[in-house]
């Protein structure tokens, strides 16, 4: 073969081979949205999941406690967030727990029910994988009849971080209202060929919540409100 042959044909393979990854790019956006949407369904359902296993019971009693004065106003409020804490940390072990089993392909289905076959379809195909519409992908609608849709694997890293606040507010007449809020803050790092975005998702939801009659106290002290 002539050398004009090979180094046209290589220039070929090499401008074909840059216009395929130019493209890519301009489909990375899409992908990275779709992406985006699995991974939030995926670590929320585990998240939620785990919040009503360790926090199943009611926590009021165990976590916040009132004193009042001579007058029958609040003196002090008091959270017990040495306990929450621990199960707040309790919380965040077993949601990576979870996750680490669902994405090395060890996780099995421990009943029948929704949430535990849809984790244990995620460990089937060791990760998360989304299919994308070939007309959303391209941004072609006219080929929609196709009904085709294109298979896109997400290899997902995951930080979980959980956190354990104390909320105080006045709640309508007179009357305060006092929670322990959890907050779950988890990093996913999407991983794609030639391409990697990190996402943050957090969930806060109340372990504990009280409405009681009298006023919010005006000095707060560490974990304890005086009035």
């Amino acid at each position: 073969m002539k050398k004009w042959k090979v180094f046209g044909l290589l220039f070929l393979l090499l401008g074909s081979a840059y216009l395929s990854y130019q493209y890519y790019l301009t489909l990375l956006p899409m992908m990275d949205a779709y992406g985006e949407l699995q991974i939030r369904q995926f670590t929320s359902a585990i998240i939620i999941h785990e919040k009503r296993t360790v926090f199943a019971s009611s926590l009021e009693d165990e976590l916040i406690s009132v004193s009042r004065d001579a007058q029958g106003g609040i003196e002090s409020i008091d959270y017990h967030l040495i306990y929450a804490n621990q199960l707040t940390d309790d919380m965040v072990a077993r949601t990576e727990t979870t996750i680490k089993e669902v994405q090395a392909g060890n996780y099995q289905a421990k009943d029948a029910s929704r949430y535990e076959k849809y984790l244990e379809s995620i460990s089937e195909r060791e990760g998360v994988i989304t299919t994308i519409p070939l007309e959303s992908l391209i941004s072609f609608p006219p080929v929609s009849f196709l009904h085709c849709r294109i298979p896109v694997r997400y290899q997902v890293e995951s930080n979980v971080v959980g956190k354990v606040v104390p909320r105080v507010e006045a709640y309508g007449i007179n009357n305060t209202m006092i929670e322990i809020i959890v907050t779950v803050s988890m990093q996913q790092k999407m991983l794609l060929p030639f391409f990697h975005d990190i996402k943050t998702i957090e969930i806060e939801f109340p372990i504990a919540m009280k409405i009681v009659h009298g006023q919010v106290p005006n000095t707060y002290l560490g974990g304890q409100i005086d009035g």
